[in-house]
């Protein structure tokens, strides 16, 4: 088949240092994973901390510049969680191309098992 179309036979070592990068990119994704996780955490309890203070505040100005505060914390959280959901889709994605890459590095492998396999049974029978 790869004589028909010209393609060339991917080399192993190509597809060993894609899996290991992609390995080190999931490795960075979950540390900012953790990173962004840290920060919601801080918006939370500043958002709690406003809510009581919004609560002790007189209604005026400024009860409504702690609920402008709280709004901006609020659409803060809101791209991180944003920003949460898209590494996990990137994460997601680089597990299944690690995946397809360990199954291509186990497809390699397997023909010439197979191939050795049907000349050692005609060896023997010869």
């Amino acid at each position: 088949m790869r004589n028909i179309f010209r393609s060339r036979k991917r080399s192993t070592s190509k597809i060993r240092s894609a899996s290991t990068a992609a390995l080190q990119h999931i490795e960075q994704i979950v540390q900012r994973h953790e990173f962004i996780e840290k920060k919601i955490c801080k918006l939370d309890a500043e958002l709690l901390s406003l809510g009581e203070q919004i609560k002790k505040a007189r209604p005026g100005p400024t009860q409504g510049a702690l609920k402008d505060h709280a709004l901006i914390v609020l659409k803060q959280k809101r791209r991180y969680e944003a920003q949460k959901v898209m590494l996990e889709g990137q994460k997601g994605k680089l597990e299944r191309a690690l995946s397809a890459a360990a199954e291509e590095l186990h497809m390699q492998k397997k023909p010439v098992s197979i191939a050795g396999g049907i000349v050692l049974s005609l060896m023997h029978y010869l």
